[in-house]
C-alpha cells in the first residue's frame, strides 16, 4: 500500500496527551483536525475516545486526498454529490483501502468513523466561516425515561447511506478459559488481573485506574470504580462513571498476597497495578501484550472486554434481572430506563455477595501457596 497523506501523532499537552493530525511528509500539524481533537481532549472525552476519533479523521483525510477533494470543496458539494462522496468514503474503508490490516472492518466500525467525521464537519460550520454546509444530515431527536416519569430528548443527526447494522453477539470467554489463562501465567499480578476481570465486570481502563488506598475496601471485599481524569496511564472510567463490584474471597487472599509482595511499590505510585520493572501504572499496551502472550501459550485468543460478555452471561444464568446487570458493568444505556436508575448500590452489594455465597469460587486460591 502506497504511503498515506496523513497520520496521526500524539504529543504531551499540558497534564493530558493530545491526538494531532499531521502530514506524512512534512509532518507538519493540520490544523482544523487538531483544533477539533484538542477541543473534545478538553471536554475531557476519554483516551480510547479521542484515539478512535482521530483515525476516523486521518482516514478520511486520507480518502480526500486520493479523491483530489478538501473540505470546503465538501461544504460546497450539492445534496446528491455529498451524498454519493459519503456513501463512497463508507466503501473505501470497507474494502480495506484505510489500512496495512488484512482484515476487513465490520460495517459498524466503518459507520463509526463516518460519525466521527460528520463531528468534525459539524464543529467545522459552529466555528469557521464555510460557504455552503453538510446537507445530508437529517435532524431528530432520540426520547428516553427520566427520573420520576419524566420523558427526556435529546438532538441527533441521521444520515440515510450507513452501511446496514450486521446481525452480530458480542463474543464471550468461558469460566475453563478463564481457569485457562489464569493458569497460564507465573505474575500473581496478572492472575490478579484476570481473576478481577471476571468477577467485577469492569473495563480494563477501569482497573488499570485503581488506586490502592482509595478504592479497595477489605472489610467489604469490593472494589470501586472512581471517576479521575489525571490517570498516569490514561485508564478512564467511561461515561464518567463510579460504581463498587464485590469479590470472592480467592480474589481477595490473591489481592492480599500480591500487595504484600508488592507493599513498598503500590505504596510509592499509590496505583493497583504496575509495570513489571518499574513503579509506574500498568497501561493498556501491555494488558494487549500479554493477552498476546497467553494467546500464544494456551491457544485461547481473549481481550479483557470478553470478560465483561462473560460476567454478564454469568449473572443472567444465576437470576440477575437485565437492569442489575447493566448496572454492575456501568452501561450508559442505564439512562434509558427508569428501572436503572432506581438501583441502589446496597442491593447491588447484596446481590453480588449472594452470587459468590452461591457459586463455587472460580479461581482455587489455594495454588499459589
Amino acid at each position: 500500500m502506497q504511503k498515506k497523506a496523513y497520520e496521526i501523532r500524539k504529543i504531551k499537552y499540558r497534564a493530558h496527551f493530545l491526538y494531532c493530525i499531521v502530514d506524512s511528509d512534512t509532518q507538519r500539524m493540520i490544523e482544523e483536525p487538531t483544533e477539533y481533537l484538542k477541543y473534545l481532549m478538553n471536554r475531557h472525552e476519554s483516551p480510547n475516545t479521542l484515539r478512535g476519533i482521530a483515525h476516523g479523521i486521518k482516514y478520511y483525510l486520507n480518502y480526500l486526498s486520493e479523491e483530489g477533494l478538501d473540505i470546503n470543496s465538501v461544504m460546497g458539494m450539492r445534496y446528491d454529490e455529498q451524498f454519493d462522496h459519503f456513501v463512497g468514503f463508507l466503501n473505501w474503508v470497507k474494502s480495506g483501502n484505510h489500512t496495512e490490516r488484512e482484515k476487513l472492518p465490520s460495517n459498524k466500525t466503518c459507520n463509526s468513523y463516518l460519525q466521527h467525521v460528520f463531528g468534525f464537519f459539524l464543529y467545522i460550520e459552529r466555528t469557521h466561516e464555510v460557504r455552503g454546509g453538510i446537507k445530508v444530515l437529517e435532524e431528530g431527536s432520540l426520547s428516553y425515561g427520566g427520573h420520576g416519569g419524566v420523558r427526556l430528548s435529546r438532538g441527533i443527526h441521521r444520515f440515510a447511506g450507513y452501511l446496514r447494522k450486521e446481525q452480530s453477539r458480542g463474543k464471550s470467554v468461558y469460566e475453563s478459559q478463564i481457569k485457562t489463562l489464569i493458569d497460564g501465567t507465573d505474575s500473581v499480578r496478572d492472575k490478579l488481573l484476570l481473576l478481577l476481570l471476571a468477577e467485577t465486570g469492569f473495563r480494563i481502563g477501569e482497573l488499570l485506574g485503581l488506586r490502592y488506598a482509595k478504592d479497595i475496601d477489605f472489610e467489604k471485599k469490593a472494589v470501586s470504580v472512581r471517576s479521575r481524569t489525571d490517570n498516569e496511564n490514561e485508564a478512564r472510567a467511561k461515561n464518567s462513571e463510579e460504581r463498587s463490584g464485590s469479590i470472592s474471597d480467592s480474589a481477595m487472599d490473591l489481592l492480599k498476597i500480591y500487595i504484600s509482595e508488592n507493599r513498598k511499590r503500590i505504596k510509592k505510585s499509590t496505583y493497583l497495578f504496575l509495570s513489571e520493572d518499574t513503579d509506574t501504572p500498568l497501561t493498556y499496551e501491555a494488558v494487549y501484550a500479554l493477552f498476546t502472550r497467553l494467546h500464544k501459550k494456551t491457544g485461547i485468543k481473549a481481550t479483557a472486554h470478553m470478560f465483561r460478555h462473560y460476567f454478564a452471561n454469568e449473572r443472567r444464568k444465576a437470576g440477575w434481572s437485565i437492569e442489575m446487570i447493566s448496572k454492575a458493568l456501568g452501561h450508559k444505556s442505564i439512562k434509558t430506563t427508569e428501572a436503572y436508575l432506581d438501583i441502589e448500590t446496597e442491593e447491588l452489594a447484596e446481590m453480588m455477595d449472594g452470587f459468590f455465597d452461591t457459586h463455587a469460587a472460580l479461581y482455587d486460591i489455594k495454588k499459589l501457596i
